[in-house]
């Protein structure tokens, strides 16, 4: 019998065995993944920092007769730069987890994956379907490689909070303070669900790589 690795999904005999050589593991796009994951917490973080320590700076800004606020403009500068880092997030999970399920399709044949491959990429940008393809396409392909995730709901809920919630960035005219205050409040909270999403999502995308590399490692176990 051939030796399997411990934490191979294929390790029990009644499971379909893989056939031909595994696929790569995407490191060079899990790093990339996490890198802009990271940059956006931060980015957004840093606006909820900045509009906190300057919320009476920017409340006396707002009845006297300035045009112009510098708080205001650093906010939105850091708003075009996580609009950079979510461009690029986007881009590297589609290729990381386009390249994962291949390597989940690989290493558990037998395992239903409830959507095609088309959708790891297509799932995030087609409206509607994208308030949950995305969450099925990791959830799958995760199970199937065994990672040690095994709840992805608060990782997608955060997700969800944060893309398609209550949250406003762009601070709209700000015709009134109460509509300042509101904008303040909303960049807080923005800040504090990214930093959770970040979290829980890094959690997700490394077990989820660490699986896929035990599993291909385990494959080449010579007998």
């Amino acid at each position: 019998m051939d030796r399997m690795h411990a934490h191979s999904p294929f390790a029990e005999d009644s499971r379909p065995r893989p056939v031909g050589p595994p696929p790569a593991v995407p490191v060079l796009a899990h790093h990339l993944v996490l890198g802009s994951a990271a940059a956006t917490a931060v980015l957004l973080g840093a606006a909820g920092v900045i509009v906190t320590l300057e919320e009476d700076q920017l409340m006396g800004w707002w009845g006297s007769p300035a045009v112009s606020n510098g708080t205001l403009d650093l906010v939105d500068l850091l708003g075009s730069l996580t609009a950079l880092t979510n461009l690029v997030a986007l881009i590297a999970t589609g290729v990381w987890l386009l390249r994962i399920r291949a390597v989940a399709e690989w290493a558990a044949p037998g395992d239903r994956q409830r959507r095609s491959s088309a959708w790891a990429v297509l799932g995030w940008i087609v409206p509607v379907v994208n308030l949950w393809f995305p969450y099925q396409v990791v959830a799958d392909a995760s199970r199937a490689l065994g990672s040690s995730v095994r709840t992805f709901w608060p990782w997608w809920i955060a997700w969800l909070a944060l893309n398609f919630s209550v949250l406003d960035r762009s601070g709209g005219e700000l015709a009134s303070a109460q509509e300042l205050t509101t904008w303040i409040r909303s960049q807080q909270l923005e800040a504090l669900v990214a930093v959770v999403a970040c979290i829980l999502w890094w959690r997700v995308v490394r077990s989820t790589t660490r699986a896929a590399q035990a599993v291909v490692a385990g494959s080449r176990v010579v007998p």
